[in-house]
């Protein structure tokens, strides 16, 4: 689509007035299907249908020093009534659409995977567990008191979470050359793209048990671990030695979650509808075997002298998602030399119960005010600050497993080339035979 034309826009202006054309404008460029893109605006074609040509003149750096075009600016609007807050809106509305834009197509992924608490107003937070209440929650003799439900001792930790950000600059170049606007978008897209990796890759480090920041009673776990801890378990065994190949190692797998209880209530819990994350290497696998609508079962037949009896029956998988793939978070495993074979990792949990992102404040788009000193310096009309601030932490471990892979998995750094060495894989755990390199 061609941009939006100098008569377009200051038709536009003098019809609506600034504020009606904001709003108008902002309009356009939101929803799911915009009748705008950021790519539609020439920089300088709006501004100088809204602060004149006088104005988009004195950006010519061959002024020299009659070129403060902000102070000009200020000296137009106090004689011919411009509103310069027009241009800067609008501006920043595009620029924050561009920057959206690009965040959500990077960090979409492992976001979308994890619960999300917004407007956190904590540095840090302990946040106390529940003290089990047990039988007297369930039935109340006549005339007895309710039973009252108390905090316990037991309490979880959550950090301070960290800033990020970036500018996005409007030089006087941009504003004096048409068609220069489709650099600063680009600018404003790569501020995006990098935002959003960088929230993507935090998050997908949380999941992975790359990073651990589980802590409980004011002690440090990992996420995942070989042997559980404590009794009932603070942290469960939830390292499985499965390869996925096909329904009967997400069965076996599902008996890890059987052996988990709350650390707080000691009640079994309850993951609820379950999502499957693998990486690339094996993406076509997993969809092969959640979206089989018959598969074959082998059985002993003892009738027949140890020969495999083969039937076939319905898929009985079900309540299963599979996540998209993400070739990032394949990368973060391999780059941690804490996996045999990254390729060949893969998890299944509720992961919206395991992890949280806690966000103090979402991608924000600021406007720097007119400034003559980056004027003068930078060659800067204005510029527009994208910042973000948050971070992913481990709520329950207990909702969440991964498995060994090839040559093991250890969230401590270790690396195990045989998950019959690890103390919780064995034949006292549930499921088939292990598995060896």
């Amino acid at each position: 689509m061609r941009a939006l034309k100098y008569k377009e826009l200051h038709q536009l202006y003098r019809s609506m007035g600034p504020d009606r054309m904001n709003r108008h404008l902002t309009e356009a460029l939101e929803g799911d299907k915009p009748d705008l893109k950021p790519s539609d605006f020439d920089f300088s074609e709006l501004a100088e249908s809204i602060l004149g040509r006088e104005f988009v003149r004195l950006c010519n750096p061959a002024k020299g020093e009659n070129s403060d075009a902000t102070r000009t600016l200020r000296i137009m609007e106090e004689g011919d009534a411009l509103d310069s807050t027009a241009f800067l809106n609008i501006t920043q509305r595009v620029i924050s659409q561009q920057i959206m834009d690009a965040f959500l197509l990077e960090s979409n992924i492992a976001a979308s995977l994890v619960s999300l608490e917004t407007n956190v107003r904590n540095k840090n937070e302990r946040r106390p567990g529940i003290t089990p209440i047990g039988d007297e929650g369930e039935a109340i003799n006549e005339g007895m008191p309710y039973p009252r439900q108390t905090l316990a001792e037991k309490y979880q930790d959550f950090g301070d979470n960290r800033k990020r950000g970036l500018i996005v600059p409007i030089t006087k170049e941009c504003l004096f050359f048409i068609g220069q606007s489709g650099e600063i978008l680009r600018q404003a897209a790569r501020v995006g793209e990098w935002l959003g990796v960088n929230k993507d890759k935090r998050i997908w480090n949380v999941i992975l048990g790359i990073t651990n920041n589980y802590n409980y009673n004011g002690t440090a776990y990992n996420t995942y671990n070989a042997a559980a801890v404590g009794a009932p378990a603070i942290v469960p065994a939830n390292i499985h030695p499965y390869p996925l190949r096909d329904w009967t190692d997400i069965d076996n797998a599902e008996r890890w979650f059987d052996l988990m209880v709350d650390p707080d209530t000691g009640e079994a819990i309850e993951i609820g509808g379950q999502t499957i994350i693998v990486m690339p290497d094996n993406w076509a696998n997993a969809r092969r075997i959640l979206n089989a609508t018959t598969v074959w079962h082998g059985e002993l037949d003892t009738n027949q002298q140890g020969a495999i009896a083969n039937t076939v029956g319905d898929n009985p998988l079900a309540g299963y998602t599979l996540a998209p793939k993400s070739r990032r978070a394949r990368k973060l495993l391999a780059d941690t030399n804490d996996f045999g074979d990254p390729g060949a990792i893969w998890l299944m949990g509720n992961f919206k119960k395991a992890f949280v992102y806690r966000e103090n404040w979402p991608v924000t788009v600021a406007q720097a005010p007119l400034n003559s000193q980056a004027e003068f310096e930078q060659d800067i009309v204005t510029q527009y600050k994208a910042s973000e601030r948050g971070g992913c932490w481990v709520k329950r471990p207990h909702y969440a497993i991964i498995s060994s892979s090839s040559c093991g998995h250890s969230s401590s750094g270790e690396t195990v080339c045989t998950p019959k060495a690890w103390s919780a894989i064995d034949t006292a755990q549930p499921g088939k035979d292990n598995a060896v390199c």
